[in-house]
């Protein structure tokens, strides 16, 4: 959220895929035109609501999104996820790049945990055609193995 905060996304529609609401909020507040929050848990909508109502309630919306299914707010300019790969989770990965495909550029913050699923998922984005670029984060937000990787369609670009 603070790597988000600094950076301009005015005039940007933004869908937050499964990053929770404080990313999405960073981006309302730092310009977005219109930002979708979303998860795949309906029982975490009201919540992840009453969040953006508080804090960015002009142009942020939470919205129950399965990753895959079809986008109910259009295609975004931007999408933010966070920690999408970890532990039991690779039956979502072709799913989620399918998501990721809606826009074409991708924030995917991402937490270094299990070594073969970090591999396993980048190969896989690769051969779906994503591009994929490691950013540096800046003296204040390095914290060990923890970083940010861009997906970006090769097909879109």
């Amino acid at each position: 959220a603070r790597y988000v905060a600094s950076k301009n996304f005015e005039g940007l529609a933004v869908l937050g895929a499964g990053a929770g609401g404080l990313p999405s909020i960073a981006a309302a507040r730092a310009g977005a035109v219109s930002v979708t929050a979303t998860d795949g848990d309906a029982a975490v909508l009201p919540l992840l609501e009453r969040n953006l109502d508080r804090n960015a309630p002009q142009q942020a919306a939470a919205r129950l999104l399965r990753w895959g299914d079809e986008l109910a707010v259009g295609d975004p300019d931007l999408i933010l996820a966070a920690d999408a790969v970890y532990g039991g989770t690779r039956d979502a990965w072709a799913p989620f790049l399918e998501t990721c495909r809606r826009a074409p550029r991708v924030l995917f913050a991402h937490t270094h945990r299990y070594q073969n699923d970090d591999t396993a998922f980048f190969a896989l984005a690769t051969a779906m055609r994503f591009d994929v670029a490691e950013l540096s984060r800046g003296a204040e937000l390095s914290r060990g193995a923890e970083e940010d990787v861009v997906l970006t369609d090769d097909a879109t670009t």
